[in-house]
């Protein structure tokens, strides 16, 4: 009810916005208007086709019921006066920020095409300046006012989300992060940038902190594509967190939904992730477990084997450890 309420609120902030994203991306001024001069992926252009088009199915105009159901595991002291800050990686459009931001939360976004920024931001409040710029990313935010009068805002960092890391959250006068939703981000990463995905994601996460992640299995689509949305399984979820304790929520059945995308089946899988304090510890004695089952099977002939992100290949001794991610 609140996220209706906040878009009843916004409808004419973002028709708004909608109309002069339109039209500066006819104009081709996102970037320069920001002052982003990087040079843009492929990959961002293709998705900034498909908000131009409006081909943005994929975006609800309610709170998730995935983060709805599960938020008081994802934010367990959520009553406290101290509230954690909350990213949301390929935000898109999302009601879940400004619903959020409106409990009290510091709400962050990662979006990579200007026109959703700008549809975002214009929906909640009202834009203001621009306070940290680096190359290929800005810090956009926008605030409305509170029921006791008080400034509510949410903050939108402006770029491609595999240009971030640690150092840059900071140089963009952020911390890391107590906790993720991401739905409909992980599966909307291609395949060959998934581990770059989610070593990136990985980093911005504080130890202790969670990751409240939706997936999705199903088969290829009619015309062979295999998305997005991208199947994710939960051996895969796992081998790409490595640094994480990984906790099963749920299977949902949504088949009949996609059957008429010409889908046999769908299901969205909820994961729960939480980042072990003693990450580079746990890593270490993988590492050095991995070594030594390689210097024992080297005696039998070549070996290759691969745990998570580390892989011990040796003919007929270990000759390499490579530790990726």
């Amino acid at each position: 009810e609140e996220g209706r309420n906040m878009l009843r609120r916004a409808w004419p902030r973002v028709c708004a916005a909608s109309a002069a994203a339109c039209a500066a991306a006819a104009l081709g001024v996102y970037s320069r208007a920001q002052g982003i001069d990087k040079a843009k992926p492929d990959r961002l252009s293709r998705w900034e086709a498909r908000w131009a088009s409006g081909q943005t199915r994929w975006h609800l105009p309610y709170v998730h019921p995935v983060l709805k159901r599960y938020l008081s595991i994802l934010l367990p002291e959520e009553s406290t006066a101290t509230q954690p800050a909350v990213l949301f990686p390929l935000c898109g459009t999302s009601t879940d920020l400004g619903v959020l931001a409106l409990r009290g939360h510091r709400v962050i976004g990662v979006e990579g095409v200007p026109l959703a920024v700008d549809q975002l931001l214009g929906a909640f409040g009202d834009e203001e300046p621009v306070r940290h710029r680096l190359p290929g990313l800005a810090l956009r935010t926008s605030a409305t006012e509170g029921a006791q009068g008080e400034r509510i805002g949410i903050e939108v960092i402006e770029g491609d989300f595999l240009g971030l890391s640690a150092e840059s959250l900071r140089a963009l006068g952020l911390s890391l992060v107590e906790a993720v939703f991401d739905r409909g981000s992980l599966v909307a990463v291609t395949p060959q940038d998934r581990q770059a995905y989610c070593k990136v994601l990985s980093e911005l996460v504080k130890p202790g902190g969670r990751i409240l992640l939706v997936s999705v299995e199903h088969d290829a689509f009619p015309d062979g594509r295999l998305g997005p949305p991208f199947q994710v399984k939960e051996d895969e979820v796992r081998q790409l967190f490595p640094g994480f304790d990984v906790r099963f929520l749920h299977r949902e059945d949504q088949s009949a939904e996609f059957r008429e995308r010409g889908l046999s089946h769908f299901f969205e899988v909820a994961f729960l992730l939480t980042k072990r304090t003693n990450a580079a510890q746990v890593q270490s004695e993988l590492e050095a477990r991995l070594q030594d089952v390689a210097l024992q099977a080297s005696r039998k002939g070549e070996i290759s084997l691969e745990i998570g992100n580390v892989r011990v290949t040796g003919p007929p001794r270990v000759t390499n450890v490579e530790v990726r991610g």
